[in-house]
């Protein structure tokens, strides 16, 4: 009977125990947020830039489109025909590592616009919203330390058919967005997610590639003609 009694009250303070310990790691942020991966992953493609930019001389004052796959795959050159641009888009990328190669991928080019997409891959790999746009506001300081004024436009996280169950918390992070941008000038926020969308339905499957994440030519239209509007005003 007394060896019962012993093993209730164990399994009864148990809880006590351990209560400080949860507690105390909920409101450190323990395994509350999940660190970005490695930028070193990118050392190869990064190079690659740096090789061409070498041999080939950028022109500065350009618009400057950077960001993850959904940049590197955009034909920009023959979307803006008549507008200067330089794509240094790299597949998989997330905003810290933007910010990473900062000093490979946006300072050389001085550029007069930039063009901004990233965060999808952010939040797909279990980031918060809230490190999300950390992470945006600590590119935006490199941006304004260096190039103060400089237009900086955001192309919200684009709904597709591959991720739609996570569309709820991307949508999320594009307001919260949204929200930050309407506060600092020379921010801009091109509703680049609504235009893919049916109503509140998936997209058409057309307006993707085979995989249900890139978009496809009818997709990156879509993209092109509400951003142009903006890369055209002085």
């Amino acid at each position: 009977m007394l060896k019962k009694q012993a093993r209730f009250l164990r399994y009864r303070l148990l809880p006590l125990v351990l209560s400080p310990i949860i507690l105390g790691s909920q409101i450190l942020g323990l395994n509350a947020q999940t660190p970005p991966p490695n930028p070193q992953r990118f050392q190869a493609e990064i190079k690659r830039f740096v090789q061409w930019d070498q041999k080939n001389s950028p022109p500065k004052h350009a618009i400057l489109f950077v960001g993850s796959s959904s940049i590197t795959l955009w034909d920009t050159a023959t979307a803006f025909p008549g507008l200067t641009v330089i794509n240094r888009g790299f597949g998989g990328s997330q905003i810290p590592d933007i910010t990473y190669y900062y000093d490979q991928v946006v300072k050389p080019y001085q550029p007069a616009k930039i063009v901004f997409y990233a965060g999808e891959n952010d939040i797909a790999s279990g980031q918060t919203i809230e490190q999300l746009l950390q992470s945006f506001k600590v590119f935006l300081e490199k941006v304004d330390r260096d190039f103060p004024g400089t237009p900086v436009f955001y192309l919200a996280i684009k709904p597709s058919l591959l991720r739609w169950t996570m569309w709820p918390k991307l949508d999320k992070a594009n307001t919260e967005i949204r929200q930050f941008i309407a506060t600092k000038p020379n921010l801009y926020y091109v509703d680049t997610a609504s235009v893919l969308l049916n109503g509140t339905t998936k997209p058409s499957v057309t307006l993707f590639k085979e995989d249900g994440l890139h978009l496809s030519e009818s997709g990156y239209q879509r993209w092109q003609k509400v951003l142009l509007p903006y890369l055209e005003k002085e």
